[in-house]
């Protein structure tokens, strides 16, 4: 049993009973004068009966190794039937400063609990058993450097099995890139051998998912480079600027819907501005294969301002006509929660303009919006810092039927819009990330009623709503370009929620409306809320 550190490759001193005498030595050194050399000084030396302080043997060897031992020139186990347990850390050429290759000859099965560890700075090390490999599963790990120009390998002469985690090294977010097909051999095996004898345990690097590809005619196990989780990611920026389209939206729907509730008592032009702030959780899977699916959860929290300018407010025969302007500013972070889930900071400003009618009880309501996005995504594990621009432009329009007047009055209401948000490039870690336009509507239905009571000269309104949306997301995708090679991701479709909404607001004798709201939206993945706070006022 070995149990502490060696250096395998060579033989061990030999103990007395096999030191010759001197008088022996005289003996035969004629003899030895008269013997044919057989090697020169050049010739690669012999593989050495020695794993670290055992002398190997033609019977049935059973090595167990539970300390450190460096491999550093071949090694013969002879004849009989030989194995190897190794429970400490067995590595190949660890001072090496260029590519070592071991073999371990005559050796029937070789069993990993503890670690096998080719890494030592550079690629190209060798280690080659002549027999089966077996890893215990939760045990086992084998390191292996991987670089631009190759990698390590682990040669197995007959069958692989059991579970062992690979461990690359040498590999950063600067150098993990797409493979395609061609990555890296990283472990050549023997026939039969079993295709999850094999999995990369730091899989995860930069924007790259590795694993690998198992190849049944070659018995080889290949290294693949997909896109991983940060690149998953990176698809949600679009769906998080186009939420934020939305809340500003939400923010003109919120003022047009006051101007029904106050009537004739809101006439004439006006200047209104809100500020709001909530978080929204969202919950996804995208199916990056049939054996893996990437969990793109994030929280998205958005504070922002609105401001409008109602330039028409005015009666038009039994209805109404309202026109004017509206900008606005709003923050956003979308903070991912996957292991060192990426952080992504959105500054936006907006400006659009809108109509509003109401003919009888029916109204009708469009606005037109263009919104400036500044983006930086950024994740200090992977070493991500990106800062790039993007724009959405859209439309919404509400219609529906005001039912009742004076104290007490519901509304049914059906509203549609349209975004359309392209981004720029994102270019990270050396590779580079062309997003897709991302388009889409969401529609919902629903009721809102509203309740007036004189109070101190005014007017106070309790208000509450209720939607069914559906999200229809036409068209989302990027492609990651890295290392020459390009993988397109889409994630297209989308999901029905449920929208609340309560509020009140006071209309003063002047003809000034103030308001607060909150609301939430549940179901389909995602759960959140916020609130707002307003006011108008006429001149």
């Amino acid at each position: 049993m070995l149990s502490s550190a060696h250096r395998a490759g060579a033989r061990a001193p030999a103990t007395g009973r096999f030191r010759a005498s001197t008088a022996l030595s005289a003996l035969l050194a004629p003899m030895m004068l008269l013997t044919p050399v057989a090697a020169h000084a050049d010739d690669p030396p012999k593989a050495s009966p020695v794993f670290g302080d055992k002398l190997l043997t033609d019977g049935d060897d059973e090595v167990t190794s539970n300390g450190a031992v460096d491999l550093t020139a071949d090694v013969d186990f002879l004849a009989g039937s030989d194995t190897l347990l190794n429970n400490g850390v067995l590595t190949v050429g660890a001072g090496a400063t260029s590519p070592v290759k071991v073999s371990l000859l005559s050796l029937d099965a070789l069993k990993n609990q503890g670690l096998i560890d080719l890494r030592n700075g550079h690629v190209g090390d060798v280690l080659t058993i002549s027999g089966d490999y077996n890893g215990v599963a939760g045990k086992a790990r084998l390191g292996l450097d991987v670089g631009p120009t190759g990698a390590d390998m682990l040669v197995v002469g007959d069958v692989a099995n059991g579970g062992t985690q690979i461990l690359l090294g040498g590999v950063s977010g600067k150098t993990a890139v797409l493979t395609g097909d061609s990555g890296p051999i990283l472990i050549q095996a023997g026939a039969d051998s079993k295709a999850d004898a094999f999995r990369i345990e730091n899989n995860e690097i930069g924007l790259i998912r590795y694993g690998l590809l198992f190849d049944t005619k070659t018995w080889t196990y290949r290294l693949k480079g997909v896109a991983g989780q940060r690149t998953y990611e990176a698809l949600k920026i679009s769906e998080g600027a186009s939420s934020v389209w939305r809340q500003s939206a939400d923010a003109w729907s919120t003022h047009v819907a006051s101007l029904r509730d106050a009537g004739s008592a809101a006439n004439g032009k006006g200047v209104w501005a809100q500020t709001y702030g909530g978080r929204q959780d969202r919950d996804d899977d995208i199916a990056a294969s049939a054996q893996h699916t990437v969990a793109v959860d994030y929280e998205q929290t958005t504070y922002g301002g609105q401001m409008g300018l109602d330039l028409l407010n005015a009666g038009l025969d039994d209805g109404r006509i309202a026109l004017g302007l509206t900008g606005g500013y709003a923050d956003a972070k979308m903070r991912f929660s996957g292991v060192a889930g990426q952080e992504v900071k959105l500054s936006v400003v907006n400006f659009g303009g809108y109509v509003a009618l109401t003919q009888g009880g029916f109204f009708l309501n469009a606005l037109a919006k263009a919104d400036l996005q500044s983006i930086k995504a950024r994740n200090d594990v992977d070493g991500i810092d990106a800062k790039f621009d993007g724009t959405a432009y859209g439309a919404q329009v509400e219609t529906g039927h005001r039912f009742g007047d004076g104290d007490l009055a519901y509304e049914t209401l059906l509203g549609v819009n349209y975004v359309s948000t392209h981004l720029d490039d994102m270019k990270t870690l050396g590779q580079r990330l062309d997003f897709d336009r991302a388009t889409g509507f969401t529609a919902r239905a629903g009721l809102r009623g509203a309740a007036r009571n004189d109070l101190l000269g005014g007017a106070l309104t309790t208000y509450g709503a209720a939607f069914v949306v559906h999200d229809f997301t036409i068209k989302n995708g990027l492609t990651l370009v890295s290392g020459g090679e390009r993988e397109h991701l889409s994630k297209d479709g989308g999901r029905t929620f449920g929208q609340v909404a309560v509020g009140v607001s006071y209309r003063a004798s002047s003809g000034a409306i103030t308001f607060a709201e909150a609301g939430g939206d549940y179901g389909g993945g995602r759960h959140g809320g916020g609130l707002r706070i307003g006011a108008r006022f006429g001149f």
